[in-house]
């Protein structure tokens, strides 16, 4: 806060050797005005951005969720439900549906 005296959510106290610690269990940024909020990174979400996505894929391009056939409902509002593709359901999109 602009006290000082509010830690940002998520805030991970170091506990070994060469950890450094961090906000919103290193998976955002945090802002503290007015008051402190995370801002999740692609595929993380909750207010402490503690939680991820199901089905998440990695390739060439980076970290996908939803095994890469839809879209994570992501971010510090978010509540990590997949809105699966056209062909694909399940929880994590992983399931491909006959067309």
């Amino acid at each position: 806060g602009a006290a000082c005296n509010l830690p940002c959510p998520g805030m991970v106290i170091a506990q070994s050797a060469g950890f450094t610690g961090g906000v919103c269990y290193g998976h955002g940024t945090c802002a503290t005005n007015p008051v402190p909020a995370c801002t999740c990174f692609d595929t993380y979400y909750g207010s402490d951005c503690y939680q991820e996505c199901p089905g998440i894929v990695t390739d060439g391009n980076g970290r996908d969720a939803c095994s890469g056939h839809g879209q994570c409902h992501d971010g510090s509002a978010g509540n990590g439900t997949c809105a699966c593709d056209v062909g694909y359901a399940g929880e994590d999109c992983g399931k491909a549906c006959a067309l």
